[in-house]
C-alpha cells in the first residue's frame, strides 16, 4: 500500500530512527500513512520479531479502521484515546509510577487547519478559517506536553502538521520549549533530508484575530482575545526566539518539491521534566512511608507471635497446613500416635484393680507425592475463550498444531492467542506484558485483534481434504515460523511456482519429482511450498515460500491469500505472457503429433 503514500508522510519516519525493538506510540495515527512507514520499520528484521510494540491511538473508533489494514504487523495494537489524556501503561503489577511504560520515540501528527494540502483537497477552501489555528493551539500543545511526558529520557518526539500556519507550528515549539526549561531539545535532523528541499522555522509572525485585525503582540489584543487565546501564539522577544534554534525544524511549502505543505520538528528530551521528577520524588517518598509502615506492622505482629508462644503450650508441629501455593498430593500415612495400657490385678479376697498407661506419639510429618503431576486445567472451547487470554505450552490446540507442523521446541508460543472462532494471533512479549498487567484498559479501549493471525480454520477448497489438523497457517506465520518447521514442506521449482499460480488446482502428478516426493512424506492439509534459486541465473532469484492445501490428487496454493501477480512479476511475466506460452507449448505438441503421424 505504500505506493499510494505521498511524500509528505513518509518524511517523518526518516527523522526518526527508528528500529525494531523499539517502543513506538502514534497518538494522532488516522488515517495512518505515517503510522504505516513506522510500522514497515518497526517489521524489517525478523530476528527482533519478538520484541518491541507500536501503539496506534486515535481518539474516534470510526476513523480507527482506516489505518488498521495499513499497519498490520506483530508489533501493532490500536486503541482509542484522546491523546491529551493519554493513559500510562505499566510493566509490572506494582502499576507504580516508575515501572510505567516510557517509549523510545512518540508521534504526535497533531490535528491541524491543513491549509497545506488546499491544493489537492479543494473542499477545504470552502471552510478554512484564519481562526482554525487560534482554536487548536491549546490542544496542539496539551498533546506535545503529553507526548513528552511519555517519552524516555533520550528519546525523541516528532512533531509534525499539515499547515503552514506558525500559530500551528513554531508558536507550538517554542511555547513547549519554554515550558519544560531545558529538559527537551530541538533535534537536528536536517543532514537526514539530502536533496529534498525545505526552509527552516520561523522567529516571527503575525496573528489575526476573528475580525481580520492583524496583531504583532498579545498587548495589542482586545479583552476577548486576551481571555480566549494564550499568549503563546505570538512570537517570544527575539533573542529568547533565537536560543530555541529554530532553524532545526523542516518547514516545507507546496511548491518546493511538488508536494503537500507540511511543517515537522523532532525533540530530544535530555533529562527528565520537571513536574514529572516532582511527582517521582513525591512517590518515591510515599513508597518509603509505606515500607516503614509495613515493617512496623511486621515487628508488632513479630513480638505478639512471641509473647504467645511462651505462655502457651508447646505447638504440634503435625497440625501445621501445607502450603497451597501449588497443586500438592500428601502420601497415605498409616501410624499410631496412641497406646493405651489397661492392668487389672486380682488379689486373695477376689479384689480387682485396673491400672491403665497411657502413652502418646508425635505424628509423622506430611510427605509429598514425589510422582504426582497436576491434571492440566481444562480448556475452554476457542468461541468461548478469553480475547485477552494467551496460549500457555499445554494447549491442547497448540499441541496438535505444533506436532503437525514438527515445529521446534524452541519457539515460545505463549504469545499466541485466540481471536474469534479458532483464529490464532500472534504479538510480542512487549503486547503481552501490557496486557497482562492494563487489563482493563485493554478491555475498553483497545481493539482485540492486535498482532497478526497465524492460523485460521482451513477454508473451502473445491476439493475433500481429511487432514488431521483442519488449520490453515498464513503466509506472515510462515515467515515467521520457516526456521523451526520440520514437516508439511514441499520443495518446488520454478515451473511448479508458476503453475501454482495461474491455475486454481493443480495435479500433484504434473509437478516435479522432488515435489511429488516431498508430498507424499506429508499428511492432508496445509502444506508450505517452498522455492529456491538454483544458480545466481535464476529467475525468481529469491526465496520464495507459499502456504497451500492438499489431498491425495490435488493441491493449490492459497485460497485466501493468493497474490499470483507478484509471483509472475518475480519470475520476469505477466500473467498473459505464461498463458501464451502455454498455448505455444499446446500448439506445438499438436504439431510435433500431426508431423508424427505424417511420418508413419
Amino acid at each position: 500500500p505504500t505506493q499510494c503514500l505521498e511524500t509528505w508522510s513518509m518524511v517523518p519516519s526518516v527523522l526518526l530512527d527508528v528500529q525494531p525493538q523499539h517502543c513506538v506510540l502514534d497518538m494522532c495515527a488516522a488515517p495512518g500513512f505515517i503510522a504505516s512507514q513506522i510500522a514497515q520499520r518497526m517489521h524489517r528484521d525478523p530476528q527482533q520479531a519478538a520484541n518491541g510494540v507500536l501503539i496506534l491511538n486515535d481518539l474516534y473508533k470510526a476513523k480507527d479502521g482506516l489505518h488498521l489494514h495499513w499497519t498490520q504487523g506483530i508489533k501493532a495494537v490500536s486503541c482509542n484515546y484522546d491523546a491529551k489524556t493519554f493513559p500510562d501503561l505499566y510493566l509490572t503489577d506494582k502499576k507504580s509510577f516508575s515501572d510505567r511504560l516510557q517509549y523510545d520515540h512518540v508521534i504526535c501528527d497533531v490535528k491541524c487547519s491543513m491549509d497545506g494540502i488546499m491544493r489537492k483537497n479543494t473542499g477545504l477552501q470552502d471552510n478554512w478559517k484564519p481562526k482554525s489555528a487560534l482554536y487548536l493551539h491549546s490542544d496542539q500543545k496539551a498533546i506535545m506536553k503529553r507526548a513528552l511526558e511519555l517519552v524516555k529520557v533520550k528519546g525523541y518526539v516528532l512533531y509534525s502538521t499539515t499547515s503552514m500556519n506558525p500559530i500551528e507550528n513554531e508558536a507550538v515549539v517554542m511555547a513547549i520549549l519554554e515550558e519544560c526549561a531545558g529538559s527537551v531539545v530541538l533535534a537536528d535532523c536536517r543532514p537526514r533530508l539530502q536533496g529534498f528541499k525545505f526552509r527552516p522555522g520561523l522567529t516571527t509572525w503575525k496573528v489575526m484575530s476573528e475580525e481580520g485585525l492583524i496583531l504583532e503582540s498579545f498587548e495589542q489584543a482586545g479583552v476577548g482575545f486576551q481571555g480566549t487565546f494564550p499568549t503563546s501564539v505570538f512570537p517570544p522577544p527575539i533573542k529568547e526566539a533565537m536560543a530555541y534554534h529554530m532553524e532545526r525544524c523542516i518547514r516545507v511549502l507546496p511548491h518546493d518539491n511538488n508536494t503537500a505543505g507540511f511543517f515537522c520538528a523532532v525533540f530530544v528530551k535530555t533529562t527528565e521534566l520537571s513536574w514529572i521528577q516532582a511527582k517521582v520524588k513525591e512517590e518515591k517518598l510515599k513508597e518509603e512511608e509505606k515500607l516503614k509502615e509495613e515493617k512496623k506492622l511486621k515487628d508488632e505482629k513479630q513480638n505478639e507471635e512471641a509473647k504467645a508462644k511462651e505462655t502457651a503450650e508447646p505447638e504440634n508441629q503435625t497440625d501445621k497446613p501445607v502450603s497451597k501455593t501449588a497443586p500438592k498430593k500428601l502420601l497415605c500415612q498409616i501410624s499410631c500416635d496412641q497406646i493405651e495400657w489397661i492392668t487389672e490385678t486380682t488379689d486373695q479376697s477376689l479384689r480387682t484393680t485396673v491400672k491403665t498407661v497411657t502413652k502418646t506419639f508425635p505424628r509423622p510429618p506430611p510427605m509429598l507425592d514425589p510422582n504426582y503431576v497436576a491434571p492440566k486445567p481444562p480448556q475452554l472451547l476457542a468461541s468461548f475463550r478469553d480475547p485477552l487470554a494467551f496460549l500457555e505450552k499445554y494447549d491442547e490446540q497448540w499441541l496438535t498444531i505444533k506436532e503437525f507442523f514438527k515445529i521446534n521446541d524452541t519457539w515460545d508460543p505463549t504469545c499466541l492467542k485466540f481471536s474469534g472462532e479458532n483464529e490464532l494471533y500472534h504479538s510480542t512479549k512487549t503486547i503481552k506484558t501490557l496486557v497482562q498487567y492494563n487489563k482493563n484498559n485493554f478491555i475498553k479501549n483497545f481493539g482485540k485483534q492486535f498482532g497478526v493471525k497465524f492460523f485460521y480454520e482451513l477454508p473451502y477448497v473445491p476439493f475433500e481434504v481429511k487432514s488431521p489438523c483442519p488449520v490453515m497457517m498464513t503466509n506472515e506465520a510462515l515467515g515467521l515460523l520457516y526456521p523451526f518447521i520440520g514437516r508439511q514442506l514441499v520443495n518446488i521449482d520454478r515451473d511448479d511456482l508458476l503453475r501454482l499460480a495461474y491455475y486454481e488446482t493443480v495435479k500433484i502428478t504434473s509437478l516435479s519429482t522432488q515435489a511429488q516426493t516431498d508430498i507424499a512424506a506429508t499428511d492432508q492439509g496445509c502444506i508450505l511450498f517452498i522455492y529456491k534459486p538454483k544458480n545466481i541465473h535464476s529467475v525468481p532469484l529469491c526465496n520464495i515460500a507459499l502456504c497451500g492445501v492438499h489431498n491425495e490428487e490435488l493441491c493449490m496454493y492459497s485460497p485466501l491469500q493468493r497474490e499470483e501477480r507478484a509471483l509472475f512479476l518475480l519470475a520476469g511475466m505477466d500473467r498473459e505472457d505464461y498463458e501464451r506460452r502455454l498455448t505455444e507449448e499446446k500448439l506445438a505438441k499438436i504439431m510435433a503429433k500431426d508431423a508424427a503421424m505424417d511420418t508413419s
